[in-house]
């Protein structure tokens, strides 16, 4: 995963400097390198919103906070062509957690809407990591060859629950700094989690999607299916120390179901 110019192509540097941003005024910021956009489409994709909203709002927290989770409602689509305005509110400044959000707009149009939740790095109660242990064993109950035989399925058109599932291995270029509470890392999993999220639907249901080939007009069934698919988007990190990702990501994009004439 490496940074992509406005034109689409790739410039080989680190790919955090592309969620970077910077303040333009109180409460209010800007990215810092210029936006991007898949097979230069001209659509920003969530991949690089969400980060930078998490990146912004980072901003307006004391040290020693990290995130735990981030909410995001794609409202319009942005435009590679202009810089976007991070405008960040805190709505809740507790002592152990806090949660901003965070509008993004252009040409004063809010194209995303973002609720970033906080906790403070700190043990609860200073007693420590809690650990829980049963008297007597748990015994899993399942068999692990049928579960290893779930988890290998190659994803495709099939009535089957387990073929539901669009599966990534996705790894950062490296390596990644863990320097102010790893937020690199998180910043970088906030990313990934979207990276592939858009074309999973037409993957599952064999439409022929394909992200290295130009559409006509009349060929962007997949794309339109992608803009749908990505409405709402929710991330929960258990644990932000062990965030790595410039390891390999394993990710899995998975269907509910679909309804008559559409997914």
């Amino acid at each position: 995963m490496g940074n992509l110019g406005t034109e689409g192509e790739s410039t080989g540097s680190d790919f955090i400097e592309e969620l970077e941003v910077e303040t333009s005024s109180e409460g209010y910021y800007v990215n810092v390198q210029p936006m991007w956009s898949f097979n230069d489409w001209g659509i920003v994709p969530g991949a690089l919103l969400m980060p930078q909203c998490v990146a912004a709002s980072y901003r307006t927290v004391p040290l020693g906070f990290h995130t735990h989770s981030v909410q995001t409602h794609f409202l319009g689509n942005g435009t590679v062509t202009k810089r976007a305005t991070y405008r960040v509110e805190n709505l809740n400044d507790g002592k152990t957690f806090a949660t901003s959000k965070v509008k993004v707009e252009q040409d004063s149009k809010t194209i995303v809407l973002t609720t970033v939740g906080f906790a403070k790095r700190a043990s609860v109660a200073g007693r420590g990591v809690a650990v829980v242990e049963h008297a007597v064993p748990v015994v899993m109950r399942f068999d692990t060859h049928i579960l290893r035989k779930f988890i290998l399925t190659s994803p495709g058109p099939s009535p089957a629950a387990e073929s539901k599932l669009a599966r990534h291995w996705l790894r950062a270029d490296g390596p990644v700094s863990t320097e102010n509470g790893n937020m690199q890392n998180v910043l970088g999993l906030v990313a990934l989690s979207d990276i592939f999220l858009l074309d999973s639907a037409p993957r599952i249901y064999g439409l022929g999607f394909d992200l290295t080939t130009e559409k006509s007009p009349s060929e962007r069934l997949a794309r339109d299916l992608k803009a749908m698919t990505t409405i709402n988007h929710s991330i929960h990190i258990v644990n932000v120390d062990a965030a790595r990702v410039d390891e390999w990501v394993y990710v899995e994009c998975k269907l509910h179901g679909r309804a008559v004439g559409g997914l």
